[in-house]
């Protein structure tokens, strides 16, 4: 009997971990569809909004700005993104599940799975308006936008980013 007095069950523990997880993971969604729904996008509107990070990144920075911000556009104005009510809404149900006692692992899962959702069905429409936008360019203009590409790519990243 090795039992400590006063121990938490290993249950309650990983409960515990188990929200922290989530709620990381919630806030990194919540960053990353605040970027794409505040600013329009990398360089988009004269916002200087927060640039997205990742693999489709340099796509959209190396694009002419007059075809990064239709493609903003066209995502905010398609219903591709929710409105900032639905957003909002999301979260007071999201911060309502933290809070609740005894907090419900599933009830956050459900939470985040519906946030997964939206952003996977915003990012197949950016796909797809990438690549429509993509297909009517000028054979010179989609050989200038390779090369622009290709040039971000071999460049050195940023220490300040």
């Amino acid at each position: 009997m090795s039992e400590t007095v006063g121990a938490k069950p290993p249950s309650r523990r990983w409960r515990w971990l188990l929200g922290v997880s989530l709620a990381l993971n919630l806030m990194f969604i919540g960053l990353v569809a605040g970027a794409v729904l505040r600013g329009g996008g990398p360089h988009g509107g004269g916002k200087h909004a927060a640039e997205l990070r990742g693999f489709g990144a340099p796509y959209l920075r190396e694009l002419p700005r007059a075809e990064r911000r239709a493609l903003f556009r066209a995502l905010r104005t398609g219903g591709h993104l929710p409105d900032r009510a639905a957003r909002r809404a999301a979260y007071d149900t999201m911060v309502t599940a933290l809070r609740t006692q005894p907090f419900e692992p599933t009830q956050a899962e459900t939470i985040l799975r519906q946030y997964a959702g939206a952003l996977g069905r915003a990012q197949e429409a950016a796909q797809a308006e990438w690549l429509r936008q993509v297909s009517q360019m000028s054979e010179a203009d989609r050989a200038a936008y390779a090369d622009r590409l290709e040039e971000r790519m071999q460049r050195r990243p940023r220490k300040d980013r």
